[in-house]
């Protein structure tokens, strides 16, 4: 599996838990809260307020507009996006949306109710916006946006 691919793999799976962690869903492979650390969980939501405040900023420079109900990492992190105007484009979304859209079909109170009520799954079970098939962004706009990561990071990816 190519670095790229591993990075991609790598921020789904991040956006997924994270979306499941903050609609605190169970599931059968999650840690329950109390096999975490008070200190673990203090970093974690240290983390989770710094994103809030980075979106924040990016919003008010006209640089942020999510779906997801809480702060969009991916995006954030990558220096703003916005996740209206991609799904509305059909051209591809960031991934942690993407995760955050196709588990808002089972899920309220992930999502904007409006995106939501325009969600579906096709009849090969792919999910759609609008009767068209929502795409991850293509391989260039992630590594654009890894890239971006990695400019505002002070470590290596």
């Amino acid at each position: 599996m190519s670095g790229f691919r591993k990075c991609s793999v790598y921020a789904l799976l991040i956006g997924a838990g994270y979306l499941i962690g903050t609609a605190q869903m169970s599931i059968g492979f999650a840690q329950p809260d109390d096999e975490v650390s008070e200190s673990a969980a203090d970093k974690v939501r240290a983390a989770n307020e710094a994103v809030r405040t980075a979106m924040q900023a990016l919003e008010s420079e006209g640089a942020y507009s999510g779906i997801i109900l809480s702060p969009t990492a991916f995006l954030v992190l990558s220096g703003g996006g916005d996740a209206h105007a991609d799904l509305e484009s059909g051209n591809g979304v960031d991934p942690e949306t993407f995760a955050a859209l196709y588990a808002s079909l089972h899920t309220e109170g992930l999502i904007d109710p409006v995106v939501r009520e325009a969600l579906a799954l096709d009849a090969e079970g792919r999910l759609t916006y609008n009767d068209e098939v929502v795409k991850l962004y293509s391989q260039q706009t992630l590594q654009m946006s890894f890239a971006n990561r990695l400019r505002y990071s002070e470590t290596e990816l």
